[in-house]
């Protein structure tokens, strides 16, 4: 049951004990590629080492999950396009911005991003 496994993994990153929590993380992914806080914590662990192409793996399967809270659901998406803005990848933000846009109070930050994308992309 990959609920103990998060339950060992949290407990692991409250004892600072980073390198355990972060094998316990990983193998919560494997039996649930969906679960949303695992990813999330391994996208902050990447993110600490600076590990642009993880922080961004694990960041992408958050933005990517279904959400009720919609309200959380901009904010990551939002760090995304920054991130894969501050990253260069122009491509993605300017699929993502477009996701973004569908949020009234972020759509004239979405637009800005789309511009610099399509401009980087010519």
């Amino acid at each position: 049951n990959s609920d103990h496994y998060a339950n060992a993994a949290t407990c692991y990153s409250n004892l600072k004990e980073e390198d355990k929590a972060k094998e316990m993380f990983l193998k919560v992914l494997e039996m649930n590629p969906q679960d949303v806080n695992a990813a999330l914590n391994m996208s902050n662990f990447a993110d600490k080492e600076n590990d642009v192409e993880n922080t961004l793996k694990y960041l992408k399967m958050v933005v990517d999950a279904e959400y009720e809270d919609k309200k959380f659901h901009e904010t990551v998406l939002k760090d995304f396009c920054n991130r894969l803005s501050n990253a260069t990848k122009y491509e993605e933000l300017l699929i993502y911005a477009g996701k973004l846009k569908e949020y009234p109070d972020s759509e004239e930050y979405a637009i800005f991003l789309m511009n610099l994308a399509k401009g980087k992309l010519k």
